[in-house]
């Protein structure tokens, strides 16, 4: 291995400046194309960029704590999940995941992760977070967590699954989500806009 690049002062805050910038656009972002309320109005949402190891990089700070701050989490339970199953991220990834006893925050809140690569080495990844009105709770509203004793109760579980390859979008594991959900049009639409944007890969990243 070689020497750590030193970095002064003043490159490391522009650097840290523009990532922070990243999380904020891929925030509004989110906003204003979700179809839910809860995302749209109440703001129920989180974005951030973690680095490959899952150790936080920056986040929105216009986004709710309680969604940004466990996203290194999610990404951690990602990479654990699939060291468990001898598997990687690739280039064009997408990965959906909710399951709590992997790193999530609870049920509703579903994360929506892209690895960013550059010169083919993973460096990053730009993750999403938001609470779901209903994904298969108990009650209507995701009000079925009052009574849960489990997490399946609270909403269908969802342990790290890829939604979408550099090749093609995988349907079936959405349509299955969205079949157990009382409003299965705002899910379906609010889900294909939830996965960060690529196009904010740093430039050179493999896509």
């Amino acid at each position: 291995m070689g020497e750590p690049l030193a970095i002064d002062s003043i490159t490391a805050s522009v650097v840290q400046g523009a990532l922070e910038n990243i999380a904020v656009e891929m925030r509004y972002k989110l906003m204003r194309m979700s179809y839910s309320s809860i995302i749209r109005e109440s703001e129920d949402f989180g974005a951030a960029l973690v680095d490959a190891e899952g150790r936080g990089l920056a986040e929105s700070a216009q986004s709710t704590p309680l969604q940004s701050g466990p996203i290194p989490g999610y990404i951690r339970g990602i990479l654990k999940a699939l060291r468990k199953r001898r598997d990687a991220v690739r280039p064009g990834d997408v990965i959906m995941h909710n399951d709590a006893y992997g790193g999530a925050s609870h049920g509703p809140d579903v994360g929506f992760v892209v690895p960013v690569f550059h010169d083919g080495r993973l460096v990053a990844f730009a993750a999403t977070t938001a609470h779901h009105l209903d994904i298969g709770a108990l009650s209507p509203g995701s009000c079925g967590i009052v009574d849960a004793s489990t997490p399946m109760p609270k909403a269908s579980n969802s342990k790290p699954s890829r939604c979408m390859t550099a090749a093609s979008a995988t349907t079936l594991y959405g349509s299955c989500c969205v079949t157990t959900s009382a409003s299965p049009t705002s899910s379906s639409a609010t889900w294909k806009r939830k996965s960060p944007p690529r196009g904010l890969a740093p430039s050179g990243s493999s896509r």
